[in-house]
């Protein structure tokens, strides 16, 4: 009866020490996965190094986000909204060697550019835009270069 006794322990020790032995491969494992393959220093070292480096990291975050933030604030005043129109001014000669080019940034506030070709030279003038108006009469060719640029910015958004 004592054998019965005796095997059982014995049986439920090997247990044990199988469930200990797989719990400490376990732990070594992800040790290794966690701090790498170095046998030298401190944890308290390898974790402190740690620590440094994601304050750096925080540090660097911080600034890339300030910067994003001044892209995004410069970005509003850009050209974003540009249209187009060719156009002959004189039925008589040439082709469409004219155009009205308007540029407007996100508020719609921008400049008109209107070059015209004739046979004695070429005339160029500019428009101030605030609010897609002028306080400058503006030409048919003028106002559907204004109007192109709702329609380009909406085809870029889609």
């Amino acid at each position: 009866m004592n054998e019965i006794y005796l095997i059982l322990a014995v049986f439920t020790l090997f247990v044990w020490n199988t469930v200990l032995s797989f719990n400490l491969f376990r732990i070594v494992y992800k040790n290794r996965e966690l701090f790498g393959r170095k046998k030298t220093g401190d944890i308290y070292e390898l974790i402190n190094s740690y620590l440094i480096k994601m304050r750096e990291i925080d540090s660097k975050n911080d600034d890339l986000l300030k910067k994003i933030g001044e892209v995004a604030k410069n970005f509003e005043i850009c050209f974003q909204k540009i249209g187009i129109v060719r156009y002959n001014p004189f039925g008589d000669i040439g082709g469409d060697q004219s155009f009205s080019l308007a540029l407007l940034d996100k508020k719609d506030n921008g400049i008109v550019i209107t070059s015209i070709l004739s046979r004695e030279g070429n005339r160029i003038y500019a428009k101030p835009i605030a609010g897609k108006k002028s306080t400058y009469h503006l030409s048919k060719e003028e106002m559907e270069a204004l109007e192109q640029t709702d329609k380009k910015a909406s085809e870029v958004t889609k």
